[in-house]
């Protein structure tokens, strides 16, 4: 699980990084339009005075929306998939021994995947993290209360304790 928002996370952050170069951008695309006498074209068009200027802060303008965009739809699609993968699993989503904790860890993490720059942070690697860090904290203390009270209860299906075996002492015979 942790790899997979690792991954969702390792993509926001690589295409908001590829956004904030502009001039890149306009180079890929004059690539993408017209081969290398594109690019030509658009590293010349970059250092026109003024004219390089604007097609560069358009093309960083345009490639912020763009990754603002695919960003929020990796976002969706990163959350969806985590929590169908944790109601899957099993995992209480907002439930359990501590919802608020679970809540609040959700909710700053989604919102923030929301706010440019800031969606860059690996928030649904945090989540996941501490989601099944919850469930795993959760598992050991039922644990430890239901072998307290199955011991308490002497159910068969508990593992007993081994019974010590008394070794023959040669006098006893």
């Amino acid at each position: 699980m942790i790899v997979i928002a690792l991954l969702f996370d390792s993509v926001k952050f690589a295409t908001g990084i590829l956004a904030l170069s502009g001039a890149t951008n306009v180079v890929v695309a004059g690539t993408a339009v017209g081969g290398k006498a594109g690019a030509v074209v658009a590293t010349i068009v970059l250092w026109l005075p003024f004219v390089g200027q604007i097609v560069g802060l358009i093309a960083l303008y345009a490639g912020i929306f763009l990754q603002w965009i695919f960003g929020i739809i990796l976002t969706i699609l990163g959350y969806s998939t985590m929590g169908l993968w944790f109601t899957n699993s099993g995992v209480s989503l907002f439930g359990g021994k501590n919802p608020s904790g679970k809540v609040a860890t959700f909710l700053i993490t989604y919102l923030l995947s929301w706010v440019p720059f800031l969606d860059l942070l690996p928030g649904l690697t945090t989540w996941t993290v501490k989601m099944l860090y919850d469930n795993w904290h959760e598992d050991k203390e039922n644990a430890k209360e239901a072998e307290g009270e199955y011991n308490k209860l002497d159910y068969s299906r508990v593992r007993k304790p081994r019974p010590t075996i008394k070794h023959a002492r040669a006098d006893t015979f």
